[in-house]
């Protein structure tokens, strides 16, 4: 049997985690541990999706100027097919300060992500796929919010089931949900905190699944919903039931939530 294609749209960016020393004073000079490396919730989905053993493909609105190549590169290296449009603007990046205690401050700029829209939708990014996983975040603002209700369109003509991950707590509202009511998703994934935010998800799609529900105490919880994410739906694409899709999630995001970053 062919590995089954998880094709994610979202963001794709860079992602600066910095750690700095305990005890930083404010207008001080101390050294930090710095890393960069790609970012996103359609990248680092896709990335567990590869780990999961399936195929991962990310859409997003792509810059090519030099920290988009890198992105790209590393996601290649990763095993991860790369699709979007180029459109004018510069790379998104993601600066996480992480500081002791597992508390974060997390500072976003989107770049070019933000500009996906409709008119620049292409078929042949979606309709090979086994299942199109959009990021909650796509739906907050247009034009993306458009361009994944086309996609949803082509993927679905084409035999895919369609997946919603809310993502946030923080970009719930009444027009998200309205929109995820819109596309009629056969999966919507959230954690207890999401699902609460946006009242409820057991009528946003044919099965609603809390993706913390048992989850361990993670390290650093960014990629954790992600993972979960990538083996639920690698696992049901290949054919497996409910529980052991369930099972093959829990697994990759209690991996995840050991590491030491998002990434596998």
């Amino acid at each position: 049997m062919p590995e089954p294609l998880i094709v994610t749209l979202g963001d794709v960016l860079a992602l600066s985690l910095i750690t700095p020393p305990e005890g930083l004073q404010a207008e001080s000079a101390e050294p930090a541990e710095t890393r960069l490396i790609v970012g996103g919730r359609a990248a680092i989905c896709a990335c567990w999706v590869v780990a999961a053993e399936a195929r991962g493909r990310a859409v997003s609105a792509r810059s090519y100027d030099r920290l988009g190549d890198l992105v790209e590169a590393e996601l290649a290296d990763r095993g991860v097919e790369l699709e979007g449009p180029g459109v004018e603007g510069h790379t998104g990046v993601a600066t996480v300060v992480r500081t002791p205690g597992a508390r974060r401050t997390a500072l976003t700029d989107r770049g070019v992500c933000a500009k996906l829209a409709l008119e620049l939708i292409q078929p042949e990014w979606f309709d090979d796929a086994d299942v199109l996983h959009v990021s909650g975040y796509a739906l907050v603002d247009q034009p993306s919010a458009g361009a994944v209700e086309r996609a949803c369109e082509i993927a679905r003509e084409a035999g895919a089931s369609l997946s919603v991950d809310l993502a946030s707590a923080d970009i719930v509202s009444p027009l998200v949900r309205e929109r995820i009511l819109r596309l009629q998703p056969e999966v919507v994934l959230a954690t207890a905190a999401q699902a609460e935010a946006i009242g409820g998800i057991d009528d946003l799609g044919d099965l609603a699944v809390i993706s913390d529900d048992g989850a361990l105490p993670a390290i650093d919880p960014m990629g954790v919903a992600d993972a979960f994410a990538a083996g639920f739906l690698s696992a049901l694409a290949a054919g497996a039931d409910e529980d052991d899709a369930l099972d093959d999630g829990r697994l990759l995001a209690d991996h995840c939530a050991g590491l030491d970053g998002p990434l596998p």
